[in-house]
């Protein structure tokens, strides 16, 4: 796809990913998000047209601009979910 954002790939070129592809795809971009959200970072506008499919076929979350620093004073988080 090299370069082609996720909704020209999907809508424009009509491609149906496998599910193996879609399960890829959704990983990285929740390792990605997670990431963010580990350094208390929040991406604010995350849809197929701000998801760029690099030469690799990894999914790049894009427009870097958008990402707000969040301001947590009293953090908790838990490692268990219920």
């Amino acid at each position: 796809f090299n370069g082609k954002c996720l909704y020209d790939i999907l809508y424009k070129k009509c491609y149906t990913p496998t599910y193996e592809v879609a399960c890829f795809w959704s990983a990285c971009l929740l390792l990605a998000i997670k990431k963010l959200h580990d350094f208390d970072y929040l991406h604010r506008n995350i849809k197929p047209e701000n998801i760029i499919i690099n030469e690799y076929g990894y999914p790049i979350l894009h427009k870097i601009d958008i990402i707000t620093k969040l301001q947590i004073q009293n953090r908790f988080r838990s490692t268990t979910l219920k």
